[in-house]
């Protein structure tokens, strides 16, 4: 076994950190040369992670065999972090050849990620379980118990209505034996988005709030942020807006692509920007699945105290006659000319942002159409 690259696979950030700036010595040239790969994936920075698979002076001391795997296994992170993931791009990765041991248990790894990203989730499961495994066998605990938390959360994709609390607490339970505070903290966080989707919302807050206490020696880690997000969700969801507007400034701090949609998705559902649009690739599935509601959801498109909103409101109360609408939206000063351009371009503006057949008309008066009472019950737990 190798075992400085397994210190390296078993390292916390903070270790990480410091084999890359050279605080600490590693012993082993390929344990070196991925400590800096996984210090420059942490941070994002695809450019520099792009040059530690090509430079000569850091390769150099390495054997063609870990050229090889190094570079394969790099190729998948860039991918993941770059936002070029795709079932193509990822075949395009040569897998490493003749790897074993911790080299091929580390390329199933990161092969789940990939997987479990684009949303294969049988071959996600697959991947963790084999990379599990050879954690286990080459005394990666922590490793393998990372794996485990990850297919657990894949499994909760594959089987979305299945509660997961006892699953969750296992993680927590046997992170804690391990003193593995990233497992713990991220269970934390799925605990939490377990009992709001329950609507236990203060349950959930204050798993949210114990998460961001476990993480709190990996600050400024994607999973601390992670842990900040789920935060300002809850609070939003418990009316506490100003709270979570607030602390959503200190998600902002974070610079990974998916942070930055992350917060773009709270903005929106505070009201604070549109919805971002484009690519859910980077998000993981409890995102993916705010960003749909808040697609589908009308009362998170229409900034509230808008004449929008105010038409909005008023039709969800029942159909309403043409010129009442009028007198309520425009008062009596007006020509009925002009409130008619007026209400007519409001309503067109209404069905551009939600859908084409928002807005029914049928003997003079005005009324919500079916896509709107689909979109309404589609929303489960937004308030």
């Amino acid at each position: 076994m190798n075992g400085a690259l397994a210190d390296i696979l078993e390292a916390d950030q903070d270790r990480i950190a410091s084999l890359h700036l050279g605080t600490s010595p590693a012993p082993d040239p390929l344990a070196k040369t991925y400590a800096h790969a996984l210090f420059h994936y942490h941070a994002a920075d695809v450019a520099e992670l792009e040059r530690v698979a090509s430079s000569s002076e850091l390769l150099k001391a390495l054997t063609d065999a870990q050229r090889s795997w190094l570079r394969s296994v790099v190729a998948v992170r860039v991918l993941l972090k770059s936002g070029g993931l795709s079932v193509v791009s990822l075949s395009l990765v040569p897998p490493p050849p003749g790897s074993e041991g911790l080299e091929q248990a580390e390329w199933d790894f990161v092969v789940a990620l990939a997987e479990d990203r684009l949303r294969r989730n049988e071959e996600a499961i697959a991947a963790y379980e084999r990379a599990r495994r050879g954690f286990t066998e080459h005394a990666c605990p922590r490793k393998a118990l990372i794996c485990l938390h990850n297919r657990i959360c894949v499994q909760s994709r594959a089987e979305p209505e299945k509660p997961l609390f006892k699953e969750y607490d296992f993680l927590r339970r046997q992170a804690g034996l391990l003193g593995e505070t990233l497992v713990s903290g991220m269970a934390l966080v799925n605990l939490s988005r377990e009992h709001q989707k329950l609507g236990n919302l203060e349950l959930a807050l204050e798993h949210a709030e114990l998460a961001i206490t476990t993480l709190g020696n990996q600050r400024g880690s994607l999973n601390y942020y992670y842990a900040l997000a789920q935060r300002v969700d809850v609070l939003m969801h418990l009316g506490r807006k100003d709270e979570a507007t607030t602390e959503l400034q200190a998600c902002r701090e974070c610079g990974d692509p998916e942070m930055k949609k992350i917060v773009g998705i709270l903005e929106a559902a505070l009201g604070l920007s549109r919805l971002p649009v484009g690519s859910t690739e980077q998000l993981t599935p409890a995102w993916v699945e705010r960003w749909r509601n808040l697609r589908e959801a009308p009362a998170f498109r229409v900034a509230e105290g808008t004449m929008e909103a105010r038409l909005l409101s008023m039709l969800q109360e029942g159909a309403r006659d043409k010129f009442d609408l009028m007198d309520e939206l425009y008062g009596r000063q007006l020509s009925l000319d002009v409130k008619e351009n007026r209400l007519k371009n409001l309503m067109n503006r209404l069905r551009n942002k939600i859908a084409p057949r928002l807005i029914h008309v049928s003997e003079g008066r005005y009324s919500l159409g079916a896509d709107i009472e689909k979109t309404k019950n589609s929303e489960g737990q937004n308030p």
